[in-house]
């Protein structure tokens, strides 16, 4: 787990220096009140190799700001993780 501005920019600092480059869009963004849903499209290179993939993140929101950030590889596993039906 990582927590605060500080340990997040260590940890994408961390993964994206092993990339050679990196991609991520948003397709969707869904309003969920106190939740962000937002599906993915990711694209990354390492060592030649391409890596593709969509997931979904699921962002909680307190007085603005981010305050957890959860993964998931399905739309309607992370809405219902957050109790919207999908």
């Amino acid at each position: 787990m990582v927590r605060g501005h500080d340990g997040v920019s260590a940890l994408w600092a961390e993964i994206t220096d092993v990339l050679e480059d990196f991609r991520m869009e948003p397709t969707e963004i869904i309003d969920a009140g106190d939740y962000v849903v937002v599906s993915v499209h990711q694209i990354a290179r390492t060592r030649g190799m391409l890596i593709e993939q969509h997931e979904v993140h699921v962002g909680r929101l307190r007085d603005g700001y981010v305050i957890e950030i959860r993964e998931f590889h399905e739309k309607d596993e992370a809405l219902k993780a957050i109790g919207v039906a999908g």
